[in-house]
């Protein structure tokens, strides 16, 4: 009896356990403008990594990233403080949403511009496709017996500029290489520069809640 307990036990504990990851894209300042002008799609890199049960499941991890993400490739482990990642590349799209709303229904995850014709800058940022995330919630939950939540996750992304101009750029409320930013706060990008950004607690959630959020813009 105290045996069946204790599997019953241990059965909840798994299941109840929560799964953490992060996504990790490259934003470069020619994909925003040929997001804008271009009627091509426009994709860029991210890293998706995704905590696991165990190394063992790395077949089972790779059918979940086919299944959520876009062409995922690169699948490897990685063994952050004792807890076992899987990670994989994946292509993520770059969506111009200055007259209309962002549309991805293939995709978690998204980069978002939109042109301000006020000043004359173009706003980017992140948005998130809450339906999808709640099916590879429910995929995680059937098959590994974990929670996929999205406050577990962290978002960044590289901001590179790979074009021959110097560009300002303005950020607020996140991590700009690693240092808090509450208030908007200007980074001049010359050519080759990035800078490293993380979605605060607030932004990411916003970006869950609402469809997106815009976390600075260019000029």
């Amino acid at each position: 009896m105290r045996t069946w307990h204790l599997a019953l036990l241990l059965g909840v504990a798994l299941l109840l356990t929560g799964c953490a990851g992060d996504v990790i894209g490259d934003l470069y300042v020619q994909d925003i403008i040929d997001a804008m002008e271009l009627e091509d799609d426009v994709f860029t890199i991210g890293t998706v990594s995704i905590q696991s049960v165990d190394p063992e499941y790395m077949e089972q991890m790779i059918e979940f990233f086919n299944l959520f993400f876009r062409e995922p490739s690169n699948f490897r482990d990685q063994s952050r403080d004792y807890t076992s990642y899987t990670m994989a590349d994946v292509k993520i799209p770059v969506v111009d949403i200055t007259y209309f709303d962002p549309v991805f229904p293939e995709d978690i995850i998204a980069f978002v511009v939109a042109f301000d014709e006020e000043d004359e800058s173009v706003w980017f940022g992140v948005a998130v496709n809450k339906d999808r995330f709640a099916e590879a919630a429910a995929y995680v939950q059937e098959n590994f017996w974990q929670q996929l939540s999205f406050s577990d996750f962290t978002l960044q992304l590289r901001l590179i500029n790979d074009t021959r101009e110097t560009v300002t750029a303005s950020v607020y409320s996140l991590y700009a290489n690693q240092q808090p930013v509450l208030f908007l706060e200007d980074y001049s990008l010359a050519r080759r520069d990035m800078l490293e950004l993380r979605l605060s607690d607030v932004m990411r959630d916003y970006a869950y809640e609402e469809g997106f959020v815009l976390i600075g813009s260019l000029k």
